[in-house]
């Protein structure tokens, strides 16, 4: 029972981080466009998805949602998070378990990207 209950704060505890780390990165991306305009987002995007994606993609999608950004800001927005944060996750790798560690996770990291690459090029 005692261990389920630390498990618990535990998962809490991380929720937390998450909650407060989105809220971070809006009011971050939010202020960066009052600004800066789109050149302010997109570098706040930058530098916040270093860290994490997921904080940066929400808020673009927030600012979208509310008519402060386009639709192709929106989308290089979200292409330049996710690239920053596979430059993040390969150094990472690299630094974690070497170069053949960082070839094993980098493949499978830019295959990832190249995907969504394409994705938007057959959308377009």
């Amino acid at each position: 029972h005692g261990s389920a209950g630390r498990e618990y704060a535990a998962g809490l505890r991380e929720a937390l981080i998450v909650a407060l780390l989105l809220a971070a990165v809006a009011l971050l991306v939010a202020a960066a466009q009052r600004a800066f305009g789109t050149t302010g987002v997109l570098a706040g995007v930058a530098l916040a998805a270093l860290a994490d994606a997921h904080a940066p993609v929400a808020s673009l999608v927030s600012l979208f949602v509310a008519g402060r950004i386009e639709a192709g800001t929106l989308v290089v927005g979200m292409l330049l998070a996710v690239s920053a944060n596979t430059a993040t996750r390969l150094v990472t790798a690299f630094v974690a378990g070497g170069p053949a560690y960082a070839l094993r996770v980098g493949s499978a990291l830019l295959a990832g990207l190249g995907g969504a690459l394409a994705a938007l090029l057959l959308a377009a």
